[in-house]
Order: structure tokens, then sequence, then C-alpha cells
């Protein structure tokens, strides 16, 4: 039952933190059976610890939540301090950052919006999900190399 809320919680985030998705799917991007299991993880996480960028930029690729089969990977960039994206040093528990239950529900509506069919027919998704509130704070879905 707290898990169920904690879901809630983190879906009623997602709706009402401005996320603006830029879909930038091609025959290049993950499939979805890829990134689905990618989500599933993530949501099935909420408590997690934050991912945090702990200097300005992108962090590395994030593959520690892509499920069987792999395919699918995302990445980070400016996610800082709370409240600071520029200019306090990043540093111990108190930092802020992002859950992966909240990442993860900040996908499952991009995914919706941005799948795709390819050439052949096969569906796949891949874009940025740029945060509306804070300038340059965005996470990147995109294929992991074969």
């Amino acid at each position: 039952m707290q898990i169920t809320f904690a879901l809630l919680a983190a879906s009623l985030a997602a709706v009402s933190h401005g996320m603006e998705n830029i879909c930038e799917t091609t025959d290049g991007s993950p499939y979805l059976h890829h990134v689905n299991p990618l989500i599933d993880n993530l949501v099935n996480t909420p408590t997690g610890p934050p991912f945090r960028n702990v200097s300005p930029g992108c962090s590395g690729t994030i593959t520690d939540y892509t499920g069987a089969g792999g395919g699918a990977g995302f990445m980070l960039r400016n996610y800082r301090c709370s409240g600071s994206p520029g200019g306090m040093p990043c540093a111990g528990s108190a930092c802020g950052g992002i859950s992966p239950g909240l990442v993860g529900s900040f996908m499952t509506a991009f995914r919706d919006a941005c799948v795709r069919k390819d050439s052949n027919g096969d569906e796949r998704v891949q874009g940025i999900m740029r945060d509306e509130n804070i300038p340059d704070m965005e996470i990147r879905l995109f294929k992991l190399p074969s």
C-alpha cells in the first residue's frame, strides 16, 4: 500500500512538474521493448538514491536500471543541488538531485508521447525531457551502443 502511494505521488509530481518532451525518434532509436524495462526498473525504485551531477554538464550514461538485453540508457544534464543548477557545489545527502522513481514517471509520459513506428513497423522512442521550470535541466533517453 505504501508503494502505491509513493508511485501516485511521483505520478502527480510528474504531471504538475512541467516537462517539455522533445521527440527525436528515428530508425536508430532504442526499441520500445528495451525502453519499457528501463522505465519499469526506475518506477519500481521510488526512493532509491537520487541521481545528480557533481559538476555542470552531462552525467555519464546511466545503465544501472537498464533491463535484460540492454538497448536503452539515459543521462542527466545539469541536475545539481536543489535550487542551484550552476552555483553551489554538490556535497552530501542534502544535495538534492532527482529520484529514480521521478525519472521513471517523466520517462513514462515521454514514452507515451514520443513512441513511433520505424520503417519496419517496430516501435521505438528517443529524445529529451526538458524541465520547463529550471533552465538547462534535461533527461536524455537514447540507444546504447551495441
